[in-house]
């Protein structure tokens, strides 16, 4: 592979974390020293993306590696698995598309410098970066494995910065070298000739409902956004530079995992109607939280308790988390205790020992069965076999309407009301 994953490092200003740097200057000091929080799926995305760069850069089929394991620090080895290999084809279609045209320059895996753009020392990886010079084209392509949160390639701060970290390492000589055969005059380098390079971000979230996408836009304008990207970048460094919570820079920061971050605590508890510098004294008199009851909110408070609505519910879950970890460690947690807990349901230390005798004793009835689901077999199968083979035994609810911020892409749905008045309009006809 063209970078060994192994040796890539994060850095605290990295692509993949500047949705979080860019909106919460403060957090890149507040993380600093702050374990990794890298969970479970983290890792697997990391086997997804080992196998997807093999794949790419020898040409073979992920079903060939179904089965093989890679190693990843604190988890151990991990398998690839037929899920995987089924969730990448359609992204390996759309690349091979791309890579199968003449004269062009590819990146795999492949770290790129972000100097120019974040600071001394700053790298990223891009999962696959085309420079087509002849054509006058960049296109970026990122893997989301991530099933939780989908992914919006407009205006993308990760996919932005592999672009521009293409742009300083390669694509600027290139595209100059090209524009100079192209004009020998040189009157092009009066105008904005890099707004005649048209830069393509995909991204293919096979897991996520929503997720991923394509979106188009000019090198002339990336540039702008990275000149925005470094003012930011320089922020951070700024000792005094402000905290600004909020549901997206919050959800994967470690200082809001950790529940060092004041500023996000002040934050939630002010959206709960709760008074956080008389908290402790309220503690003190077993005063219970004025919390004001639906009917008290006005209709944008109730939108603006509702949009962080997550937000909340994380942090008391992390709240909770860490005075858990407490109480383990036998700390104190005023007001609470661990108790023994309800017991885990009884298992057959051997269920094939157990068979035996129950299947005895019970016949059928030792045991209940239940059909897999249907996305259980479209996840073992694909989609196209899946619609092939039990499309028409599938039977499908409509689904209930829910309620999500006004930017979500999704159309809002008519009115009730609507509808009568477009019965009326009619009658008038």
């Amino acid at each position: 592979m063209s970078d060994d994953l192994d040796d890539i490092e994060h850095s605290e200003r990295g692509p993949s974390t500047a949705h979080r740097w860019r909106k919460c200057k403060a957090s890149v000091r507040k993380c600093r020293g702050l374990p990794d929080t890298a969970g479970i799926d983290a890792a697997h995305g990391t086997v997804f993306h080992y196998f997807a760069a093999l794949c790419l850069e020898m040409g073979l089929d992920p079903q060939g590696f179904v089965g093989d394991t890679l190693f990843v620090p604190k988890f151990g080895d991990l398998v690839f698995d037929q899920a995987m290999a089924d969730n990448m084809q359609y992204g390996l279609a759309i690349l091979r598309a791309y890579m199968d045209e003449p004269g062009v320059f590819l990146l795999i895996e492949k770290k790129l410098h972000l100097d120019e753009w974040v600071g001394p020392g700053e790298m990223g990886t891009t999962d696959f970066t085309l420079i087509d010079v002849k054509n006058l084209r960049i296109i970026s392509f990122d893997w989301k494995y991530g099933a939780g949160v989908p992914v919006s390639p407009i205006e993308n701060d990760q996919a932005i910065l592999y672009v521009l970290g293409a742009w300083s390492d390669y694509a600027r000589r290139m595209f100059w070298e090209e524009m100079s055969e192209r004009h020998p005059d040189g009157h092009w380098k009066i105008a904005s000739w890099e707004d005649d390079i048209e830069v393509t971000i995909i991204i293919e979230q096979p897991r996520a409902g929503g997720g991923g996408g394509v979106w188009t836009t000019n090198m002339g304008h990336i540039l702008s956004v990275g000149d925005q990207i470094l003012e930011d970048a320089e922020e951070t460094e700024d000792p005094n530079a402000e905290f600004n919570p909020g549901p997206s820079q919050c959800k994967f920061c470690a200082a809001a995992k950790f529940n060092t971050c004041e500023a996000r605590a002040r934050f939630v508890s002010d959206l709960a109607g709760l008074d956080f510098d008389n908290l402790e004294d309220d503690f003190g008199v077993c005063a219970e939280p004025e919390i004001p009851p639906a009917t008290a909110v006005s209709p944008k408070q109730r939108s603006q308790i509702l949009l962080h609505k997550d937000m909340i519910i994380k942090f008391l879950d992390d709240l909770h988390a860490s005075a858990y970890r407490d109480a383990e460690k036998g700390n104190d947690v005023p007001g609470m205790k661990l108790v023994a807990g309800r017991a885990p349901a009884r298992a057959w230390k051997d269920e094939q020992k157990a068979r035996i005798v129950l299947t005895k004793k019970f016949g059928d009835d030792a045991e209940v069965r239940k059909l897999i689901s249907p996305s259980q077999v479209e996840e073992k199968i694909g989609k196209k076999a899946f619609k092939e083979l039990f499309g028409k035994a599938i039977k499908e609810s409509a689904a209930k309407p829910i309620l999500v911020p006004d930017t979500h892409k999704k159309e809002a749905l008519r009115n009730v009301l609507d509808d009568f008045d477009d019965i009326e309009t009619d009658n008038m006809i």
